[in-house]
């Protein structure tokens, strides 16, 4: 509930209630877990950093809830409050972002650290271009609900991290990469480099000043290192027989994948012991068919037979998992450092690799764990 700050009051309700529609903005976690746009772009949501324990209102921008280090992207409302308790943003004009922009902050979040509930809003002058949804409010009792169409988005529409072309389709060049790696999260993993200073002036020695740029980055002295007692998972890519990946393998992308959107298979996922990830490659009309198809949520039972009306003849691409292969590693030291070698230089195979074969690349990708220092002389300067 909003009050006389930006800071939000809340409320834990243990029963039915009304609610007229004048009164404080009021919002109610929506457990309609449905009709998300991708990324979970555009919806209002209630954060509270565990380490603070206050409240704040904001709009996801982008939600990577899977990957390796889950975070989510909020523009963090920081505006102030009208005398009637009315966000500010609210009670002017606005139909364009840059209207209200200025009432909001953008911050990145790891999801461990954050609670996030998806709301909808019940009560008070609405603060985006649309009413309050009707379906918050029982047609029976008259008494506040989450709204069957999922949670509140917001208007007008807010800048993405990704840029879409005019046919829809995302413009990949232009997602920005982020790296979360802070001075407090490295020593999780990496000590500081002793030969950092010393090596640079060998190395400066050796670079030529015509040299590209990405030359230069490559002959480089690294800042971290690992450390060393630490366990470490190690792929090593090869051909069927053994031998280094040529400089056209490593590089080669499979044209027929072009403009396409990969979606994980559903079984593939859910099934532990089995260390690949299999894709379905579909175009973007076929992605929006099936955007409409699991508009109420994904059957896994149902998962299969949907996609494949859908897709009918297409191509199903499998990769390792590396998510999969880390869960199976079962070291107390294990803190998911990775290292992925192919093409010359890479470490000597031994039966203690584990090998997968992938037919349709004709490569082969072999992992191994064990203590980082092992491998110290092909990851550190």
């Amino acid at each position: 509930m909003v009050t006389d700050s930006c800071n939000l009051t809340c409320i834990n309700v243990s029963g039915r209630h009304k609610f007229g529609s004048d009164g404080p903005v009021t919002f109610l976690e929506c457990t309609q877990l449905s009709h998300f746009l991708q990324s979970c772009t555009g919806n209002f949501c209630m954060f509270q950093e565990i380490i603070l324990r206050t409240w704040h209102l904001a709009i996801i921008q982008h939600l990577f809830a899977v990957s390796d280090e889950p975070i989510a992207g909020l523009f963090q409302w920081i505006g102030g409050v009208s005398a009637h308790g009315e966000p500010s943003f609210a009670c002017k004009p606005r139909q364009l972002w840059s209207d209200v922009s200025s009432d909001f902050k953008l911050s990145s979040h790891v999801l461990m650290d954050v609670k996030l509930l998806v709301v909808n809003q019940v009560r008070g002058v609405y603060i985006h271009l649309d009413p309050i949804c009707p379906s918050t409010t029982n047609s029976i009792d008259g008494g506040i609900q989450s709204s069957d169409s999922g949670p509140d988005i917001f208007s007008p529409v807010i800048p993405t991290a990704w840029v879409y072309r005019d046919d829809g389709s995302f413009d990949f060049n232009d997602v920005k990469i982020n790296n979360f790696f802070t001075a407090e999260t490295l020593p999780k993993t990496y000590i500081p480099n002793p030969q950092y200073h010393k090596g640079w002036h060998k190395v400066k020695t050796k670079r030529k000043s015509c040299a590209s740029t990405i030359a230069k980055k490559w002959m480089s002295v690294a800042r971290w290192k690992p450390i060393r007692e630490l366990v470490g998972s190690f792929f090593i890519v090869t051909t069927h027989d053994g031998q280094p990946l040529s400089k056209h393998q490593c590089t080669y992308l499979d044209p027929l994948l072009k403009d396409k959107v990969l979606l994980p298979n559903l079984p593939s996922f859910c099934d532990k012991f089995y260390m690949k990830q299999t894709f379905h490659a579909m175009t973007n009309d076929q992605r929006q068919q099936v955007i409409q198809a699991f508009e109420l949520g994904i059957n896994e039972d149902k998962f299969d037979s949907i996609i494949h009306s859908i897709l009918q003849q297409h191509r199903q691409q499998s990769y390792i998992s590396t998510e999969k292969i880390e869960k199976t590693i079962k070291d107390k030291h294990h803190n998911g450092f990775i290292q992925i070698f192919a093409g010359g230089g890479a470490p000597p195979l031994n039966t203690e690799f584990k090998s997968y074969q992938f037919a349709s690349s004709l490569i082969t990708v072999c992992h191994h764990s064990c203590p980082i220092e092992e491998m110290d002389q092909y990851i550190s300067p």
